[in-house]
């Protein structure tokens, strides 16, 4: 990130708080296995599943679908 700029990291900062708050204190992992597993899976959610406010409760996913429908040339059928 830039000197001076706080905002560079933003979106990864929101990311670990929310993976945090909402997998990694909630449960008990017996090795580090389970842990990986853990956070696989919520990386999964996240992108997939979970609604996100500032994409007006859209998934990643979905946001990625429409700019890629909306970059990719009309097609004669």
């Amino acid at each position: 990130s830039r000197s001076g700029n706080v905002w560079d990291n933003a979106a990864m900062e929101s990311f670990f708080s929310s993976m945090k708050r909402e997998e990694l204190y909630r449960g008990k992992y017996r090795s580090e296995r389970e842990l990986r597993a853990a956070i696989d899976k919520y990386i999964q959610f996240y992108n997939t599943d979970r609604p996100h406010e500032t994409l007006r409760y859209k998934t990643p996913q979905q946001k990625e679908d429409e700019f890629t429908r909306a970059a990719t040339p009309f097609e004669n059928p």
